[in-house]
């Protein structure tokens, strides 16, 4: 039983992928197993997952069902202790595993959700966001008011065997976890930076904020 189980959801992305795997590959903390779910691609996603030849490398396919499916189908089939997550566009750096193993050894494998720092990847210009918790006057506000991505969390899986992603929310669909998770678990910060997501000049983030309010 691997200390972590790192669930990839993935769609069409044959082409990207690669540098997510070589990612989870290259962690200085080797005990891990990588859960590539594949959500329904018609391109040659699977051949490029075998061609890794990694037996902690596992593919599951399913028809389409977005993202927040294919997660859960990832945590469906984990056996790790705690679960982590990486988008196939993104990536993460050699520390993002020994730094979470660091923290839970530390303070003797809390049953909790752990979040560290992260970066942006624009157009291979990598730059680190600093993370400032914004005060709330009620604690489970606090992923509401504090934006915390999915690839930057671990978490006991015997939390997420109880809470999942609800696959009928589309947009904020990791804060609505988090906030379940909160009322119930305790919620930890590490300093590290440990992966990063990408972006391109051609994408417009702020395209995607008025309807993430709105919802």
């Amino acid at each position: 039983m691997p200390v972590f189980s790192i669930v990839m959801p993935t769609y069409n992305r044959a082409t990207t992928i690669g540098r997510a795997i070589e990612s989870v590959q290259a962690q200085t903390f080797t005990d891990w197993e990588l859960l590539i779910v594949d959500d329904g691609s018609v391109d040659d996603t699977s051949a490029v997952v075998a061609g890794y030849g990694d037996s902690r490398i596992k593919y599951i396919y399913q028809e389409n069902a977005e993202r927040s499916a294919a997660r859960n189908n990832g945590i469906a089939h984990a056996s790790g202790n705690y679960v982590c997550f990486i988008d196939s566009d993104d990536y993460y750096f050699d520390n993002h595993l020994a730094a979470f193993y660091a923290f839970l050894l530390a303070h003797n494998f809390p049953v909790a959700l752990v979040f560290g720092q992260t970066c942006v990847d624009l157009d291979g210009v990598v730059t680190q966001e600093p993370f400032t918790a914004q005060p709330t006057e009620k604690r489970t506000e606090f992923f509401i008011v504090n934006i915390v991505g999915v690839p930057r969390t671990c978490i006991a899986r015997s939390i997420l065997l109880e809470e999942q992603f609800d696959p009928t929310v589309r947009i904020g669909e990791d804060m609505v976890l988090w906030t379940r998770i909160m009322r119930k678990y305790p919620y930890y910060h590490i300093p590290d930076y440990t992966q990063a997501y990408v972006e391109h000049s051609g994408r417009s983030v702020s395209a995607s904020e008025k309807p993430f309010k709105e919802h």
